[in-house]
C-alpha cells in the first residue's frame, strides 16, 4: 500500500510530541497562563494575587480588595528550518520523524532549555556558594529550606542539576540505609525525590562565573 503525503499539521503534531520529549525546563515551567495568549499579541496583564492582613478584636474590619497586575511579553522566538523534497512528504511519520523532526527538535530544545536556566540571574534569592557545584544532600538541602523559610507551598518543588551535581547526590545516596534508594543511586545513577524536590538533570544548565 503507498504511503500517504504528509501535511503541515502531522508534521506540527509529531514535531510538538518530539520537542515535548525532549525539554527538561520547558516540561517544568509554570503553565496557569498559558490559555492567555491565545489571540492576543505578545503581551498579556495577568493578575497578582490579592494580599489580605489579619484583624484584631470581635468587631470585623473590611479590607479593600486590591488586584494588581503584571505584565507577560513574549520577547523570544527560536525557530529550526529546514528544506524537503515532495519525495520527502511521502514517508511515513515515523521515516520522516527519525530522519528530520527529531534532530530538529533535539537542537530546539536544548536552546530553549538553555534560556529558561538562564533566567536564573533574574532570582533574587539564593543559597550556597556561587559557582560551587551542589552535589551532596548537605549542598542540595539549603534550596528547600529557603523555600520553607518563604512560605512556598510544598507540592510541586523540582530541583534541575548538572550532570556533576546529579552523579554526585547519587553517589552521596550509596552510604544510606534504605536499600531501594541505594540501588537506584548505585545501579541507575537515578536519584528521586529528595529534600521534598523532585530532581532531575540536565548538561544545559548554565555555569555561573563569580564576580
Amino acid at each position: 500500500m503507498a504511503n500517504s503525503i504528509l501535511n503541515p499539521s502531522v508534521i506540527a503534531k509529531e514535531s510538538l510530541m518530539q520537542l515535548k520529549n525532549n525539554t527538561v525546563m520547558g516540561n517544568l515551567a509554570h503553565r496557569e497562563y498559558k490559555k492567555e495568549f491565545k489571540k492576543v499579541g505578545d503581551t498579556v496583564s495577568i493578575r497578582k494575587p490579592v494580599k489580605f492582613f489579619t484583624s484584631d478584636g470581635a468587631t470585623r474590619v473590611n479590607q479593600d480588595v486590591e488586584e494588581g497586575n503584571t505584565n507577560v511579553v513574549i520577547d523570544s522566538r527560536k525557530h529550526v528550518s529546514w528544506n524537503f523534497s515532495t519525495q520527502d512528504l511521502t514517508l511515513s511519520i515515523e521515516e520522516y520523524s527519525k530522519r528530520y523532526i527529531e534532530p530538529a527538535m533535539i537542537t530546539l530544545a536544548e536552546t530553549m532549555d538553555k534560556s529558561g536556566f538562564g533566567l536564573y540571574k533574574n532570582v533574587w534569592n539564593q543559597v550556597g556558594t556561587p559557582g560551587t557545584t551542589p552535589d551532596t544532600f548537605a549542598k542540595v538541602s539549603p534550596a528547600a529550606r529557603r523555600l520553607d523559610e518563604m512560605a512556598v507551598m510544598s507540592n510541586d518543588r523540582n530541583l534541575v542539576v548538572n550532570p556533576e551535581a546529579h552523579y554526585g547526590i547519587a553517589g552521596d545516596q550509596v552510604g544510606l540505609q534504605n536499600q531501594a534508594m541505594v540501588k537506584s543511586a548505585y545501579e541507575a545513577a537515578k536519584i528521586g525525590r529528595i529534600a521534598g524536590l523532585n530532581t532531575y538533570a540536565s548538561n544545559n544548565i548554565k555555569t555561573h562565573t563569580v564576580g
